[in-house]
């Protein structure tokens, strides 16, 4: 049928022809070039961190959860799992028909499911689907005369990288061999220990004073020996002594004060009434009369300041039961302290007679004290320290219990040894390294952004992050470079790679979808020699694998060994048919249909690889077969009598 048609319509076969050639000129200048077809493997793999956790707690905690959420995942034909140290690694493996666009979703419904029962320090699982596009194209070394690996690591991630991820087509740039620094934190037991040690100190110092004071209240109350007892008595007795001393000079200065201004007044009162004039009162008391009158008021302004300085100390007298009120009380209240200081005396004659009935060995110093607590007229002067109450309503000794309790809690609470450690330490970094919006304020100049909170910018601003303050005096507020030593380490010690004898590091490229293979890495050979030249730096690429010179190298041999076929047909088929002009035809039908092949492809999104070049190496082969009996076949009709299109039209 279609050989009868092509026989009858020549021109539309030529026609169809040329747009076959120009249809495949074109489908050739836009054909992708890749190494390997898209394909897709059936097999995935689930990734799941656990920042510190050994290799026996993933397997626990993290790999068996998910297997056992997976292993019920479609046409599974295969799971297996590696559990390492940090993180977890599960290998799925389903039949050739499943669906794995349909799979991922499932695995990741079931992921969704168990990751709610992980510890916070888990991660998310991460799903990867294994195929082809996985593999870089481009894998290339970078090396900067004169740079070590930290300098060299900083410039291609700033300098370099940024230029290589704008070339089109490239996906992503992956840098390898790269030293990676970070700040680590490492607790010092023997800071801990000295700064437990200060904290502890400045804790005991601050109750000690408060046992002092306890001690300085029991003395004042008389203590609890008879040594005690007798300075307590003698103390108030000396008090005593003083305060009357005191009394008695401002009573007798009072009253020599209210003498004279009794005699000025009655002087002043004659010279009122006219007994005496001015001579005669200038000459009776030798000033005048305004001398005198500023004299008088001058004493009883001493007189009031005596009077005043007695009444400020009037709450100090109400603790001795005296109240002073004016100077006529002066009288009253230095006989009852001389009343309290008789009493204080015979409380001492009393316990110099307790000291020595114990010094004669007749009482035990417990049995003195007893005596002396049970003695009604003792008691009343000396207070029994055991029942006295302070303040808070405690005695002194259940105040002292109490202070040694609260000792202990703060010495327990304060404990830097025990409280302190790496969870702890971790904890307190995160909240106070952080920073988060907090909304914006509008005002007459715009709108502007507000944020709590500052994350920390250098190491010497972490050491000097405080992590607690205890408020004890004496202590600064704890910080990180108290308990702990900051240090910048990198992973120089695992990572190793030279370029010509020089710190280097490994690039790796991967492309975007729908980019020619080859395109992408004659464009970022080409970006190589532009940085070379461009950069101030001596930057210096060296090429380890290149897919498109791969691509290259397959594609001339292919094509190299389809004209030797197609070549060496076309003269087995001359020196047999000895004839040029089916020669000539079949010289024309293999470029012809494998032209065609392409258009085929081209519009079936076929990209050129591997598989699909050798499938047109392989079919060239069958055309110059199905050609050669065609020809003869149709030689064969010829030579029987048939005209040359019946035997055209048979023959095919």
């Amino acid at each position: 049928m279609l050989s009868k048609f092509s026989v009858k319509r020549p021109y539309t076969v030529l026609v169809g022809v040329v747009l076959v050639i120009v249809l495949g000129v074109v489908a050739l200048r836009n054909m992708t070039a890749d190494l390997l077809p898209n394909m897709t493997f059936p097999y995935a793999v689930v990734i799941t961190t656990d920042m510190g956790a050994s290799p026996e707690a993933v397997e626990s905690d993290v790999t068996a959860p998910i297997e056992a959420a997976l292993a019920t995942t479609s046409n599974l034909k295969q799971i297996q799992s590696r559990s390492y140290f940090s993180y977890s690694m599960v290998i799925l493996e389903y039949e050739q028909s499943a669906n794995m666009d349909s799979v991922l979703i499932e695995i990741q419904q079931s992921l969704d499911q168990v990751k709610s029962t992980f510890k916070d320090s888990v991660g998310s699982p991460i799903v990867m689907q294994i195929n082809p596009d996985m593999i870089p194209i481009y894998i290339a070394a970078v090396g900067v005369e004169g740079m070590d690996i930290t300098t060299l690591t900083t410039y291609v991630d700033s300098e370099i990288k940024p230029q290589l991820e704008s070339i089109e087509g490239v996906a992503s740039v992956t840098a390898m061999g790269g030293v990676t620094e970070q700040i680590r934190i490492t607790l010092d037991d023997e800071k801990i220990k000295d700064l437990n040690k200060k904290v502890q100190e400045a804790i005991n110092a601050q109750f000690d004073a408060a046992e002092k004071q306890l001690d300085d209240a029991e003395k004042m109350m008389g203590g609890r020996t008879l040594a005690d007892k007798k300075a307590f008595l003698e103390t108030n007795k000396q008090n005593l002594e003083a305060l009357s001393e005191q009394l008695s000079q401002a009573s007798s200065g009072a009253a020599e004060l209210q003498n004279a201004i009794a005699g000025l007044t009655q002087v002043i009162a004659l010279y009122d009434d006219g007994t005496l004039n001015d001579e005669q009162f200038t000459a009776a008391n030798g000033m005048d009369i305004a001398a005198a009158r500023a004299q008088l008021e001058e004493l009883n302004g001493k007189l009031d300041e005596i009077e005043k300085s007695l009444t400020e100390q009037n709450e100090s007298f109400a603790q001795l039961g005296i109240t002073i009120t004016s100077l006529d009380d002066l009288p009253t209240a230095i006989g009852a302290i001389a009343q309290m200081t008789a009493g204080f005396d015979m409380g001492i004659a009393a316990v110099d007679a307790a000291i020595s009935r114990v010094d004669a060995g007749e009482l035990t110093e417990a049995e003195a004290l007893a005596e002396i607590r049970n003695n009604e007229a003792l008691s009343a002067i000396i207070p029994d320290v055991e029942t006295y109450k302070l303040d808070t309503g405690l005695t002194i000794d259940e105040t002292r219990a109490q202070l040694e309790d609260a000792k202990e809690q703060a010495a327990e609470s304060a404990d830097i040894e025990s409280i302190l450690d790496m969870d702890l330490l971790e904890k307190l970094l995160t909240a106070q390294n952080f920073e988060m919006p907090a909304g914006y304020v509008n005002d007459a100049r715009g709108q502007f952004l507000v944020k709590v909170g500052d994350k920390v910018e250098s190491m010497d601003a972490l050491a000097d992050l405080v992590l607690i303050d205890l408020g004890l005096e004496g202590i600064d507020p704890i910080k990180v470079s108290d308990v702990a030593d900051v240090e910048m380490v990198d992973d120089s010690a695992e990572v190793y790679a030279n370029v010509d004898g020089r710190p280097g590091i490994m690039l790796s490229f991967e492309k975007q979808t729908g980019y020619s293979t080859g395109d992408v890495t004659d464009a970022i050979n080409d970006k190589f020699k532009s940085i070379e030249k461009s950069e101030d730096e001596e930057v210096k690429f060296s090429t380890l694998m290149d897919q498109g010179l791969y691509i290259d190298i397959i594609t001339s041999s292919i094509f190299q060994n389809m004209i030797i076929g197609a070549a060496l047909a076309i003269i087995i088929l001359i020196i047999f048919l000895k004839d040029g002009r089916p020669t000539l035809i079949i010289a024309c039908a293999i470029p012809l249909s494998v032209i065609f092949a392409i258009v085929l492809m081209y519009f079936s999104h076929v990209t050129l690889n591997i598989i699909s070049m050798s499938g047109l190496t392989l079919g060239i082969g069958m055309l110059v077969d199905n050609s050669i009996v065609v020809i003869e076949n149709i030689y064969r009709l010829r030579n029987e009598g048939m005209s040359i299109k019946k035997a055209a039209v048979y023959g095919a």
